[in-house]
């Protein structure tokens, strides 16, 4: 878990609802950040977690890390309502989403992926 907040508890519980199989976590791909052990390639997705040598790997040159520690939203309620009014997703990837594998403009790099980590 990379945020600091959830990780320590600081964010008060709510609720508890179980999650869906098919929930949309953001995806983190790259190569690993660990000082002592920079020759592989991660990829967490929700609770699921790879590694694989780099080695004879391919890794993407493309950064999709998506490893920050803060907390924020990545919409606003302009951009809710834009994509209420497209009725698509369509502008929330739109708008800035270069680095997140789960946009659609990355689906052949996303399958590529899967494939490569097993997932």
């Amino acid at each position: 878990m990379m945020d600091n907040r959830f990780f320590y508890g600081e964010y008060e519980i709510v609720g508890n609802a179980p999650v869906s199989g098919n929930a949309d976590y953001p995806i983190m791909y790259g190569r690993s950040i660990s000082a002592l052990d920079r020759d592989k390639i991660c990829f967490c997705r929700g609770r699921e977690y790879r590694e694989i040598p780099l080695g004879n790997n391919e890794l993407f040159s493309k950064d999709f890390k998506n490893n920050g520690i803060g907390y924020s939203l990545n919409v606003n309620k302009t951009l809710v309502e834009e994509c209420i009014r497209a009725g698509t997703n369509e502008p929330f990837w739109k708008a800035d989403r270069s680095n997140d594998l789960r946009n659609p403009i990355f689906s052949e790099e996303l399958s590529v992926i899967l494939k490569q980590m097993g997932a």
